[in-house]
């Protein structure tokens, strides 16, 4: 008498067998390189971005810009010698030197690692900003000196670190710096004082 099973017998016991081991058995995860994407940075993942340091990229951009925009201004007004300096040979000057603090820190930007940039708010920024519009809109009313003054105390409390002391001595520092250097070295046309003090 023959015992074993017929031929489709043990093919289906066999099937059934594979998939019980297959159901149980752990299933592996395709790695996101394997499956052709780039893990994240900080995961394990390559770091494709040639900027490392974004603050320090994003900043030396804000620079070249600023210092460009001084440059090209500067160009509707004489230069002058550094002895006797024109009107445009101070915005120039700056202008150069903000490009070339700006170059800096973008070279700088590719060979440290930074912080990526983050805006958890813009309050402070906003703060900045209207502290430069409100300077350019009460600068021919108040004066070099009151103007000065509002912009560094208003724009120092964007700061996390603000202190009162030293908002009040750097404003009156650059207060005296812009009027000896705009109105008595460029001789740049603006009141240093309101009209009423001014006598």
């Amino acid at each position: 008498m023959d015992l074993h099973p017929p031929p489709f017998v043990r093919r289906e016991a066999s099937r059934r067998a594979d998939d019980l081991l297959d159901y149980g058995a752990p299933r592996s995860r395709a790695s996101p390189r394997d499956a052709g994407v780039e893990a994240p940075n900080g995961q394990g993942g390559v770091h494709m971005a040639l900027i490392r340091h974004p603050k320090d990229f994003w900043a030396g951009v804000l620079f070249i810009a600023f210092g460009g925009a001084a440059c090209v201004i500067a160009l509707d007004y004489a230069l002058g010698t550094a002895a006797r300096m024109g009107p445009g040979y101070f915005p120039r000057a700056l202008g150069l030197l903000l490009c070339a603090l700006g170059a800096l820190l973008v070279l700088r930007s590719f060979k440290l690692q930074g912080a990526p940039l983050s805006f958890p708010t813009f309050k402070p920024l906003l703060i900045v900003l209207g502290s430069v519009m409100l300077f350019g809109l009460v600068v021919n009313h108040a004066g070099l000196v009151v103007a000065t003054l509002l912009l560094v105390l208003l724009s120092s409390t964007a700061s996390h670190e603000y202190r009162w002391r030293e908002s009040v001595v750097a404003a009156v520092a650059l207060a005296v710096f812009v009027v000896v250097a705009f109105r008595y070295g460029l001789g740049l046309q603006l009141p240093t004082w309101p009209p009423g003090l001014a006598g």
